[in-house]
């Protein structure tokens, strides 16, 4: 009987350790928990306070600036290089061409 005792006495100890390490894991996991919810919540805060920004700002066009004029290359006339050359090209290339051929 003495030997079932210090079994018993000895299995006690062992339980009662285990208890405590799984209390501090749980203790550790509700603060995890706690943690993520915190993230998630500040996240959802940046998405809102990102989609407000959004939609309070301008129409971006991918590629211009605001404000700044659509460039056209149509009506260039003569072109400076840095080298402060300057060329200038006819008003109707094709009709340069045209004459030759005739």
């Amino acid at each position: 009987m003495l030997g079932q005792a210090k079994i018993k006495e000895n299995l006690t100890t062992k339980l009662a350790h285990h208890d405590k390490n799984i209390e501090s894991i749980n203790f550790e996991l509700e603060n995890l928990n706690s943690s993520v919810n915190d993230q998630l919540n500040f996240n959802k805060l940046l998405k809102s306070n990102w989609l407000k920004l959004l939609l309070q700002s301008p129409l971006i066009i991918i590629g211009k600036i605001p404000a700044q004029p659509i460039k056209s290359c149509e009506n260039v006339e003569s072109v400076t290089t840095r080298g402060r050359k300057t060329t200038h090209e006819p008003s109707y290339p094709n009709q340069g061409a045209g004459k030759e051929k005739g």
